[in-house]
């Protein structure tokens, strides 16, 4: 229902406008016409953008992992209150995985069936480095302070690389502390 009253509003601005400047030039109508793109064409416009949200989401996830885990470090945030912000951000995850997991079921190009598994990779160390967050603020353990900057190091890899940042890191970021202490 809303649809169609959106698109009805939508028809009656068009409509609407065309009264108010007239008609369209034969210039305009052709320029207009060229505009329009193949089915093809309208797809690769398609994946690029929901390629980029994906790809400038996950990099926010990364960012806001890392945020979290300094302002718990420098007393920024109480315990409760980053574990209960970093649950917000670990949570979803894993419905973004399973959505992932149907588009890479899709017939897609072959760049596009690499790109999805790469998204895929990337949520799968991004929850990773969550989770031994958590873990390492929980128990204080060396081991999961190191699988989460693993997880962190590993992540920003293959962000980079989607981020085509260049020039293309070599070596990790650098290693960053985490403090287990309230």
């Amino acid at each position: 229902m809303k649809r169609c009253v959106g698109f009805v509003v939508l028809v009656g601005m068009i409509l609407g406008v065309s009264l108010v400047l007239g008609q369209p030039s034969p210039k305009s109508l052709q320029a207009m016409q060229e505009k329009i793109l193949s089915p093809e064409e309208e797809k690769a416009v398609l994946s690029e953008t929901i390629g980029l949200l994906a790809t400038m989401q996950l990099y926010q996830t990364y960012l806001n992992i890392g945020l979290l885990a300094d302002g718990k470090a420098e007393g920024v945030y109480s315990a409760e209150t980053v574990s209960e912000l970093l649950g917000s951000i670990i949570h979803p995850l894993d419905q973004v995985e399973q959505q992932l997991t149907k588009v890479s079921q899709l017939r897609l190009t072959k760049e596009d069936q690499e790109t999805v598994k790469v998204f895929i990779k990337i949520v799968q160390l991004l929850r990773q480095q969550g989770k031994a967050l958590v873990n390492f603020w929980n128990t204080g353990k060396e081991e999961d302070a190191k699988l989460y900057e693993t997880s962190r190091t590993a992540a920003w890899r293959e962000l980079s690389g989607l981020l085509k940042l260049e020039p293309q890191p070599k070596e990790n970021p650098p290693r960053r502390e985490v403090s287990a202490k309230d």
